[in-house]
């Protein structure tokens, strides 16, 4: 670490007066016998959401043995005091009765349904044989531990549903900027363009939309280049194109402001050389003309749109990573010369505290090689709340290869509910929420300023007569606070370092506690993990300086999809509901039913009204959704709803739960059985159906 870095984190508290420096605000003060009224406000105690990589900062409150109310961590720079409906999600799977809290063995052919207790000490040592041969750890996104230790299992692959910003991997986009993206300085930016990203829709990162919104209120211009308005358009200025046409536009500009003198091309090629020698020939397709053809912006409007966005700096161009968009916002960003600077976009600032797992293909480019037979039969596959058998790239195909032993040896699930992955599985192993498990979560904020933030258990001690029954319990630990999970849950972090211990590593501490006090007293001193427990998160004082950046190449990511005629559908997720946790009454009673979304213009040609029902095809797949007709939709644009459909996971989310007031709607169509939700536009057909 660098000296700054140490010593910044000194002022935590070396040898015990920990806690000194760590942000003020919080307000962490616990209520000695509150009224009854107050009982939310009672044992305050810091952690983290677990249910996107934004990992937002929260405070929960206890009252007995139960967390009764959560509220936004003021103390945390990345959402500032601010919760979604997705935090409450995790909240309602702590307690939900359905969850699985023993590890369960298959019983009978997988997917039977059959299962049978085993022990964790069986399972773990069945894993750890087949962990040395072809092994596949799959995860919803990165957590502590799993980089570190990477080497050491050997996995021959780890996939990661969702990448956390700043780190290695196949959709950092470290190609187009030369290190991996951090993400945009919205706050700081006078122009944003966002290409294709409606950052407020979707499963979107509260800490985006909170720098949006503050940009907007101070007077950035903000312009939004997709297919719907939703709710980020309804912040910003709304330029509609048919879907997949929003990287056309960027392009567009860009070559507008290449050709016609908007950008100093000598620093251009001193700061991305291979970005300016490829930019005559990679931008000839995209003249105004075309572009106007393609998205139906005007010549005109085109080239007001880049006289602006060259013009009104800082500006800024943002777009999905891994996506064509990128790649044409990239080269925007590019010409203006903002790549970490104020109001730009910003890159890493590693070396990491502890290192990052490195994956190489993104879930969907695995799958589709596996499923096509380019990859061998596996030893293991380990799915750590991950659910590719219904949200992967084609969920049949998925399913049918995770059923065939002759495919993959041994399947293990480790999650908190029965999915439809877990229901394929040979291994159901018990998962702890992130109320209830350590892991660390470290980055830097678009200012440069880096953070570590500590997720940590968050229920109240075990009882006394609890600890003596569990043969587990050390004899000195009878009487001291002890945090458990429910059940037999474990967190992901205590699973990597136990598989770790039994394939060989020698010299690990017992202990995710342990690891995490071992490293923080290594390097800051004493008293450093007390102090981090106590807060929740540190940042520090000064910025860091951003990676060595090497010289971007754009190569072949700069081809805008082609045109594709008719109408043209896309899968997009509601804001509420998340990913890892489908079994949620009270996000769905937010979103209850998954709707088709039509453009005005093109349900009256069809003769479809909200509310009717529609045939959804896209090549030999199709579906029934209800109708949902909007005006704020180009009329080619046809959208999906994600995180309906589901076969398993538990009554809410199949839609068998007696006791909510949208079960007739049941679970509804899964948009993944139409089409893939890999946020590319396919040609689809709707037609009127039954009801």
């Amino acid at each position: 670490m660098n000296r700054w870095d140490r010593r910044s984190f000194l002022k935590l508290g070396v040898a015990g007066a920990a806690g000194a420096a760590l942000p003020a605000g919080a307000g962490l003060r616990p209520v000695e016998a509150p009224h009854r009224t107050l009982r939310k406000f009672r044992n305050p105690k810091p952690s983290l959401c677990g249910m996107c990589p934004a990992r937002c900062g929260l405070i929960a409150f206890r009252d007995g043995d139960r967390v009764v109310q959560i509220e936004g961590n003021p103390g945390s720079p990345t959402n500032e005091g601010g919760l979604c409906a997705r935090a409450f999600a995790e909240l309602e799977r702590l307690y939900d009765p359905e969850r699985v809290l023993r590890p369960l063995r298959r019983v009978g052919p997988r997917g039977s349904g059959r299962w049978e207790p085993v022990s964790w000490d069986e399972a773990l040592g069945r894993i750890a044989q087949a962990v040395g041969g072809r092994s596949v750890l799959h995860l919803s996104m990165d957590r502590f531990l799993v980089g570190d230790l990477q080497e050491t299992l050997g996995w021959t692959d780890v996939l990661l549903d969702r990448d956390l910003p700043g780190r290695p991997g196949p959709r950092s986009d470290a190609d187009l900027y030369g290190a991996p993206v951090l993400g945009p300085d919205l706050r700081r930016a006078e122009t944003i363009y966002l290409v294709g990203a409606p950052l407020m829709d979707g499963r979107f990162r509260v800490p985006e939309v909170r720098s949006l919104v503050e940009a907007r209120a101070r007077g950035a211009r903000v312009v939004l280049l997709a297919e719907a308005v939703g709710a980020t358009g309804s912040v910003c200025e709304w330029v509609p194109v048919p879907p997949g046409a929003s990287a056309w536009a960027a392009l567009g500009m860009a070559k507008l402001l290449w050709d016609e003198g908007g950008v100093d091309r000598e620093a251009l090629r001193k700061s991305a050389p291979t970005v300016a020698d490829a930019l005559d020939e990679a931008l000839a397709p995209y003249d105004a003309g075309r572009v106007a053809e393609r998205t139906g912006i005007t010549p005109e409007r085109l080239r007001r749109l880049a006289m602006t966005f060259a013009g009104r700096r800082p500006s800024v161009a943002v777009a999905q990573p891994g996506t064509p968009e990128a790649a044409a916002a990239a080269v925007l960003n590019h010409l203006v010369g903002n790549v970490n600077r104020p109001g730009g976009i910003q890159t890493a600032r590693g070396p990491y505290f502890s290192t990052p797992a490195r994956p190489t293909r993104t879930p969907e480019e695995w799958w589709r090689s596996f499923l096509e037979g380019a990859d061998a039969p596996l030893d293991l596959y380990l799915a750590a709340e991950a659910n590719p058998a219904y949200d992967g790239p084609d969920p049949n195909a998925v399913s049918r290869a995770l059923a065939d032993p002759e495919r993959v040896k041994l399947v293990v699930a480790v999650d908190t509910h029965l999915t439809e992955t877990a229901s394929m599985a040979d291994l159901v192993l018990p998962l702890a929420t992130a109320y209830e498990c350590w892991d660390l979560v470290e980055g830097a904020l678009p200012d440069g300023r880096p953070y570590l933030a500590l997720q940590q258990p968050v229920t109240r001690p075990a009882s006394e007569p609890d600890k003596l029954r569990d043969p587990t319990t050390e004899h000195l630990a009878l009487f001291e606070p002890w945090p458990r999970p429910l059940g037999e849950a474990r967190g992901i972090p205590d699973l990597i370092l136990e598989l770790a211990r039994r394939a060989g590593e020698r010299g690990l501490p017992p202990t995710v506690p342990a690891v995490l006090d071992e490293r923080l007293r290594k390097s800051w001193g004493p008293g450093s993990f007390q102090a981090l427990r106590r807060r929740g998160i540190w940042v520090a004082e000064e910025p860091k300086a951003p990676n060595p950046v090497q010289p971007p190449s754009l190569g072949r990511r700069l081809e805008a999809p082609a045109a594709e005629e008719g109408l043209l559908g896309r899968v997009t997720a509601p804001n509420v509901l998340p990913r890892t946790y489908a079994n949620t009454r009270r996000n769905r009673e937010i979103v209850p039913v998954g709707e088709v979304q039509v453009a005005a213009g093109a349900a009256e040609r069809l003769g479809l009204r909200t509310g009717d029902t529609a045939v959804v095809r896209s090549g030999e797949r199709h579906a029934r959704f209800p109708v949902r007709v909007l005006r704020g939709l180009h009329p080619r644009a046809v959208v999906l709803p994600d995180g309906f459909g589901h076969r398993a996971g538990g009554k809410a989310a199949t839609g068998q739960d007696p006791k909510v007031w949208w079960r007739h709607a049941g679970p509804g169509a899964s948009a993944r059985g139409v089409m893939p939700a890999d946020g590319e536009p396919h040609p689809v057909e709707l037609e009127p159906g039954e009801g």
